[in-house]
């Protein structure tokens, strides 16, 4: 040792007697010892404190990635406004459900959903976003997730689930969105086909854990393949933004999984071996209300009878519509003239702001006025705006879910109720008329 400097602080792995390997810092110097000189070194275990700077670094990356998701979901969600508006407001041309072209439209309706839910889990990524969580049965998303993502694949999917599997504590959406990631990671993984077996029991988490769950009731759910497998130098990075193995794919996937259970208290962790397949178990919190059983993870789209549509036109009032985004205002404005309102259209809140006092001066109030929340936040300051004008106006919130204030709170921030972006010609129907007669949702 003698010529070369030995560095004061350093870090290194050890390997226990339980052949577990473990983080340490050591620190060194040199001694006197019986005369001669000697190096001590102190170890201390960094375990601990390297996994929490991780999961720091891990936060901070998923929050750059949610101001970019916020952006992209309200973008969108303009865009399916205008989609699903133009679809609902077709479909109601063709009155008998048995027509083609009707069937054509629903079809195109229900992949538009699968959109408007893809959506939601981009919200769950920006800053704020809420959680509806209701008692769920997750063995039919389960069945449902795996008839949709095996239906034209080589991989066939084995259940062993428990016959007396409590209810979760979930949003059916985001969790949905989460075993779908899932499967098809798992489909991705045997491109040659293999089996995926997906397994579903009750489980009670003790007060000390090493899964930081919280004591309670739980689903524990393991989705295993066959596949090719993670090396164990791209597991601790399986969940980080834009990472991916596949020459294919953004990488967001399993972050949005991550970020989802963790939303829900639970918990995801992987465990892979090359050659062998993966393994992702996760724990779900199980809800103590008792519900009865239904089919869950299907998409119930509104039907609409005869009787119904022609009940559509008794819309009475003036609506003005405030929409930067023309395709979204154009087809919002479509579908209120169809159900019989007078609807006037502003662009922004300054024209809007415009066009209310006009209004008010020609003693022409607007019985409503439809208010887009932009994601710069514009559409809560013109809320205060009008609100001096005309204390009594009625505003409803058009929003996408990003802003967690606005959902949870927002008569107190002056707005009679909120409709959420994509919305269809049913949603106003349904809405409008309470929000006019004093009722709000």
């Amino acid at each position: 040792m003698a010529g070369k400097n030995i560095p004061s602080v350093y870090e290194m792995k050890i390997q226990c007697k339980d052949g577990t390997l473990k983080d340490i810092e050591s620190s060194s110097g040199t001694i006197q010892y019986k005369g001669k000189p000697a190096v001590m070194v102190i170890a201390r275990d960094i375990n601990e404190r390297k996994k929490m700077g991780e999961e720091i670094q891990k936060a901070r990356r998923l929050e750059s990635v949610g101001v970019l998701a916020g952006g992209i979901a309200h973008d969108f969600n303009n865009i399916l406004t205008a989609i699903l508006g133009n679809i609902s407001l077709t479909k109601l041309l063709y009155i008998d459900s048995n027509n083609e072209a009707f069937k054509i439209l629903t079809e195109a309706e229900k992949a538009s959903h699968r959109a408007k839910n893809l959506t939601k889990q981009l919200v769950t990524l920006s800053k704020g976003g809420i959680l509806l969580k209701k008692p769920t049965f997750i063995s039919g998303l389960l069945k449902d997730s795996a008839d949709f993502v095996f239906a034209h694949s080589k991989v066939k999917c084995e259940f062993n689930l428990t016959n007396d599997l409590w209810s979760a504590e979930i949003d059916e959406t985001q969790i949905n969105q989460v075993i779908y990631n899932l499967l098809i990671n798992a489909d991705q993984a045997m491109p040659e086909g293999g089996i995926v077996t997906i397994k579903a029991t009750n489980v009670c988490i003790e007060p000390e854990n090493n899964l930081s769950l919280e004591e309670g009731k739980y689903i524990n759910l393991l989705i295993k393949d066959q596949g090719v497998g993670i090396p164990q130098e791209h597991l601790n990075k399986i969940f980080d933004p834009y990472f991916t193995t596949k020459q294919k794919g953004s990488g967001l996937g399993l972050t949005i999984s991550y970020f989802i259970i963790e939303k829900h208290n639970g918990y995801i962790g992987i465990e892979s071996e090359e050659g062998v397949g993966t393994t992702f178990c996760l724990y779900l919190p199980a809800s103590d209300e008792q519900i009865a059983m239904a089919k869950d993870g299907e998409i119930s789209l509104p039907e609409l009878d005869i009787a119904q549509k022609k009940a559509k036109h008794n819309g009475q009032g003036k609506i003005l519509l405030v929409n930067h985004e023309l395709i979204t205002r154009d087809v919002a404005k479509e579908m209120l003239s169809y159900i019989g309102y007078q609807v006037e259209v502003a662009r922004d809140s300054i024209e809007a702001i415009d066009i209310y006092k006009k209004s008010k001066e020609l003693n022409q109030p607007f019985n409503v006025v439809i208010l887009d929340i932009l994601f710069n936040g514009e559409g809560k300051e013109a809320i205060l705006k009008l609100h001096e004008i005309d204390p009594k106006m009625k505003v409803i919130a058009s929003t996408d879910c990003s802003d967690e204030t606005i959902m949870s709170d927002f008569k107190h921030l002056g707005y009679s109720a909120v409709i959420i972006k994509p919305y269809e010609i049913n949603n106003l129907n349904e809405l409008l008329p309470k929000i006019i007669a004093g009722r709000s949702n």
